[in-house]
């Protein structure tokens, strides 16, 4: 009776803990299914709000229809008024100078070369004349002052030439053959243009290179032409 009892008390401890151990064993596989609870967020819980990234300084660009963008440190894009359109830059037309002056210019050109080659006392007057009448035209429509003032000594020059060209033909000096003359005969002309070179004769006369003077005198003509080109040139390009 006795051995009965003890074999009926350890079957009843051995199918206890068979069952305690099938216990522990589901339970630690239902837990490992789950979320821990410090990992799984809240259904309720509010969302972090995303880090904003900040901009030390203003960035700013510039967009197809010439607009500027800029992008504040706050995030926020700001953009320009619509700019004026702008249209294509066209150079401004060179001024012309007056048609008058451009004839001019030719005149005086052509009664330098012609100095400079050859030419005579005749074709000389002839030049003069239309060449005062061009630029008498031209100065009534040009404004420069230093533009006349070249103009009219250009003028001025190849006129006292004249005036020098007929005293050497008409002197009282004997050789006047030979281009001379008597330096009293051109003495307004020669302290005019500063014209110091002379010779004096047996007689003690002081005489004076007329053809030596009227290259003199053309010199002056032709640097008061040279200013002028270039007070014109000046003018159009301006």
């Amino acid at each position: 009776m006795k051995k009965e009892t003890n074999t009926t008390i350890a079957g009843k401890y051995l199918l206890l803990c068979t069952l305690l151990l099938l216990f522990t064993s589901s339970t630690a596989t239902a837990q490992s299914d789950k979320t821990p609870a410090s990992t799984a967020a809240p259904k309720n819980a509010p969302k972090k709000p995303k880090k904003k990234v900040l901009i030390d300084a203003p960035i700013t660009a510039t967009t197809q229809d010439g607009r500027t963008v800029i992008l504040r440190p706050n995030g926020r894009w700001e953009f320009t008024a619509n700019p004026v359109a702008k249209r294509d830059s066209v150079p401004a037309p060179l001024q012309r100078p007056p048609e008058s002056l451009t004839l001019a210019m030719k005149e005086l050109h052509k009664m330098q070369a012609a100095t400079e080659v050859g030419i005579t006392l005749q074709e000389y007057s002839s030049r003069l004349i239309d060449l005062k009448a061009s630029v008498d035209e031209a100065l009534r429509q040009v404004s420069d002052p230093d533009l006349k003032r070249e103009l009219r000594f250009a003028v001025e020059a190849y006129s006292d030439g004249l005036d020098l060209w007929n005293r050497q033909l008409n002197t009282r000096y004997p050789l006047k053959q030979s281009g001379d003359m008597l330096r009293e005969e051109a003495k307004d002309i020669c302290e005019k243009y500063g014209i110091k070179e002379f010779s004096t004769s047996t007689g003690g006369a002081e005489i004076v290179n007329g053809k030596k003077a009227l290259n003199f005198i053309w010199f002056f003509a032709k640097t008061a032409i040279e200013k002028a080109d270039k007070l014109v040139a000046k003018q159009t390009s301006n």
